[in-house]
Parts: C-alpha cells; structure tokens; sequence
C-alpha cells in the first residue's frame, strides 16, 4: 500500500525538516482522504511490548514521528546499536507521496524487498512503507544490515497481536520480564539473561552456584567463635551458596555479584559478607568448590521486595565485567518457585 503523506524527502534519522525556503511547513498536496491503519500510540506501544524498547513520540498536523528518547543515554545507546539511526513516520493526513520520488521529481522504483533509496550526498536513506507507518533508516553505505532487519521484522507484523509477536522471538530476543521468568531474555543493556530458579545450578563460564538458603534480618552474626556482629540500617538479606570453580584460574571472590530488584542495583555490604563467610571460603582453586554468602543491607521495603522478585546478577565476561555493562548475565531468584510472598525477618 502506498503511504498517504509525507512532507519531503531528505528525511535525516532523529531530525525531520519539513520546511519550504522561508521555514514554514510546505504544504501537503491535495490526495483523495485516507482513514490510516495504525495510531503512533498503536506503534509505541506495540513496539514497546514487543521488545521492551520505548519510543518518543514528537507530533506534527500531518504525522507523528517516532525515535529513540536520546534523554536516557544508557538506553539510547543500546538502541543505537541495536537498531541503527532510524525514525518511524505515523502519517495522518493525505499530502504528498514524495517517499517514491528524488528532490527532483523523479520517479523511484523500490528494491526487491519493497525499499526506497534516497541518495543523501554521501549517506543512504531506506524507506518502506507498511499501511501508514513509515521506516527511514540511514545507513553510509546503499546496504541494508541486521539492525533495518529487526526493524522490518517488527513493524510487518503491526497487525498482530504484540504478545504473539514477542512469543515467536527466539528467547535471547525476548524482553525480561519482572521478575524475570526462568530461561534466557534480552535485558534492558541488550546483554543476554539467563535466570534459574533457586536451588538449581547457574552455570556461567567460570563457575557454577547454587543458592540453598535466603533469609533476611536485622543482625548478622559470625559462624566462629570470634568476630563482630554487624547490624543493619535496615534489613540485610543474606543468600548462603555452594559454588564451584570451573574455570583454570582460583576464584578470589564474588566482588561483582549483585542484588536486583525490578529496576533497581544494590550493592553488597562487604562487612557482613565476610562476616557470615566461612574465612577459608576463597580463594576457590580450579575445579574445587566453597561455600559462601552474600548480604546486602537494604531499606526494608526493599527487603520484602527482594525476597518476593529480587535475584542475584552475576557477570558473565572479563574481569572488567559489571552487572551493568556485562554482554551476558546469570540470575537466580530469590523466592522459591511457587511459595507464597514473605515478609522481611524470615526466612523463605
């Protein structure tokens, strides 16, 4: 189908200028009036239940413009990467079809798989249309790669229902939830998840671990005879594990590991941990195996949350690795597949 309006051609990713000589907008042509298939709401909301990515949507009489929200430069990054430079056009009124047309007039035929070229002077524009929905995507050279691919993919299947399009994606394409299922998904860094339940074993590329009890409390007191008790300014929440060291070179500790709860990192309190860590546990020798815990002292409300969704993220990666900015994660959870939520002070 061919699209019902859009102002100019030129169309650069993450900036539309849709202006005449003097700065005002240039008029639509006059077309026969068409009822668009998709809203831009319709477009941000399917694309962010598709892949969990959200759009920010700008406005315009004739169209609406979708992009990624370069305010959160994190998540802008991500996308970047994983989407090329891109904007997706929502048109509303009928006007000019300049998409199958150069600056001068002249007529454009599409490539085989329905795209339009634009010649910027030195970079490429791809456009196709779907109902209503514009992709312009802009690459150096005249050559479309995975990241117009995954947006093609996308915006073809705008007809379906979002949850039957995320469910055929194959599971490290799949968004994490919250809390995040067991299995593999795409987190919000793009790095690939893999989440087990608790008392299953994580394997990563290095070790393997196995957390056999999670408790929270006001007080952690040493397993020896000797040593201080710590206290918490809120509730610690300590989860005891057996890990084994399957690497070729002695695990000195597990520094990185942190505890997530929905959106939120916090960090370890590295008294307690040692305190409730048995004083031989590390370092773990290749193919040898310890045990150990893990306390983080959080507000209360977070101590309740954690043992309900929260989950251990281990990066998987170099040394250099965090939980953050680590291409792959492990994660086991915390609450016990199928137990009812706890409240803070007991143990689950």
């Amino acid at each position: 189908m061919r699209p019902t309006h859009l102002i100019t051609t030129g169309l650069v990713a993450l900036s539309f200028a849709a202006c005449g000589g003097n700065g005002e907008p240039v008029a639509p042509k006059p077309t026969e009036p068409a009822k668009p298939e998709y809203s831009a709401q319709h477009v941000s909301s399917f694309f962010k239940q598709v892949t969990g990515d959200p759009l920010e949507t700008s406005t315009n009489p004739s169209f609406d413009s979708l992009s990624v929200d370069h305010g959160d430069y994190d998540r802008a990054n991500v996308m970047d990467a994983r989407y090329g430079s891109f904007l997706i056009y929502v048109l509303r009124r009928p006007g000019s079809e300049s998409i199958y047309e150069t600056q001068e007039g002249q007529s454009i035929k599409p490539d085989p798989e329905g795209v339009y070229w634009h010649d910027q002077g030195g970079t490429w524009e791809a456009m196709k249309p779907y109902g209503n929905v514009v992709l312009s995507w802009n690459n150096e050279e005249r050559v479309l790669d995975d990241s117009f691919r995954r947006l093609d993919a996308l915006l073809s299947q705008l007809s379906k229902p979002a949850e039957q399009v995320r469910s055929a994606l194959p599971a490290s394409e799949q968004p994490c939830g919250d809390p995040p299922a067991a299995g593999t998904c795409r987190g919000d860094n793009g790095a690939t998840v893999t989440t087990v339940e608790r008392q299953q074993r994580l394997k990563l590329d290095n070790l393997e671990v196995k957390v056999m009890r999670v408790e929270t409390g006001r007080v952690v007191i040493p397993p020896r005879d000797y040593g201080l008790v710590r206290r918490a300014k809120g509730r610690y929440v300590l989860a005891a594990m057996r890990i084994k060291n399957t690497g070729n070179e002695p695990l000195r500790g597990l520094y990185d590991v942190r505890l997530k709860v929905g959106d939120k990192l916090y960090d370890q309190s590295s008294e307690a941990t040692w305190t409730a860590t048995p004083m031989n546990a590390f370092p773990v020798q290749p193919d040898d195996w310890s045990v150990a815990a893990l306390v983080f002292d959080v507000p209360v409300s977070a101590a309740r949350e954690a043992m309900e969704r929260g989950v251990l993220a281990f990066p998987s990666g170099d040394d250099l690795s965090s939980v953050e900015d680590a291409p792959e994660l492990g994660q086991i959870r915390l609450a016990k597949p199928g137990a009812p939520t706890t409240s803070g002070g007991r143990k689950a």
